[in-house]
């Protein structure tokens, strides 16, 4: 493949998968090679040799015969990923108020915090697409963080992992109101946390705030029993196709 191709087919592996990170696409669902050229406007060589990338990154599975679809999980290897996910946050919310209060971070980090409260507090949770909208806030604020934590393994690990999981989240546990809202308030008191430069506290709420979303995920496994969760998956889009 010529180094063009190539570098294509990287962005468009890069651009899927933030659309899987952002639950466009379910866990188990096939993505075919003509949709993804068609998506990303390119041809079908470029689009094979993205999902044949996020597949030796473990976002996409590469089946004999059958194509390739977002990769999913049995519920002990979702609660191995996501305790290991969530730990990742905890010390990313510490790098990243040690940062602040130290002065490493300039004041556009800061206007960038106050944005993300800002957006939480005018939400309306009983909206329709409230479900979309929230994933998609709740992906560009720990981007932020992860962005900004000043350690680069952190970052890409946690990036990895999200990437595995976020549909998961999306699909089984954020479509309710009440999980929304208890996570956006402790989010807005996160923030202030990360603002104040106060790493110990930061570290606790956002202990907290993984607590209550790795609670949630499991109350809806323990719900689902065994067997594979993507089955269990509402039917109803996050995302309509005008919109996205």
């Amino acid at each position: 493949m010529s180094t063009d191709k190539h570098t294509l087919s990287i962005s468009v592996a890069k651009q899927l998968g933030e659309q899987i990170v952002s639950g466009r696409f379910k866990p188990g669902e096939k993505l075919r090679e003509a949709m993804v050229a068609r998506e990303f406007e390119t041809s079908r060589g470029p689009a094979r040799e993205a999902l044949r990338l996020l597949a030796s990154e473990g976002v996409v599975e590469l089946r004999p015969r059958q194509g390739a679809y977002v990769r999913q999980f049995s519920k002990r290897e979702l609660i191995e990923i996501v305790e290991v996910r969530g730990s990742l946050f905890v010390t990313a919310c510490r790098l990243f108020a040690r940062r602040l209060g130290s002065g490493e971070l300039g004041p556009e980090t800061l206007d960038q915090m106050e944005e993300f409260r800002t957006k939480s507090q005018s939400a309306n949770l009983e909206k329709a697409d409230a479900g979309a909208l929230f994933a998609t806030e709740t992906v560009a604020f720990r981007t932020h963080i992860m962005r900004h934590c000043g350690n680069s393994v952190l970052e890409n690990q946690y990036e990895k992992l999200a990437g595995l999981t976020s549909g998961y989240y999306l699909h089984l546990t954020h479509r309710e109101s009440q999980h929304r809202e208890r996570l956006m308030r402790l989010g807005r008191i996160l923030i202030d946390a990360l603002q104040a430069g106060e790493v110990e506290i930061a570290g606790k709420i956002a202990q907290q705030l993984t607590h209550h979303n790795q609670t949630a995920l499991l109350a809806s496994l323990d719900e689902i029993g065994d067997g594979n969760p993507a089955k269990h998956f509402d039917p109803t889009p996050l995302f309509d196709e005008a919109g996205s």
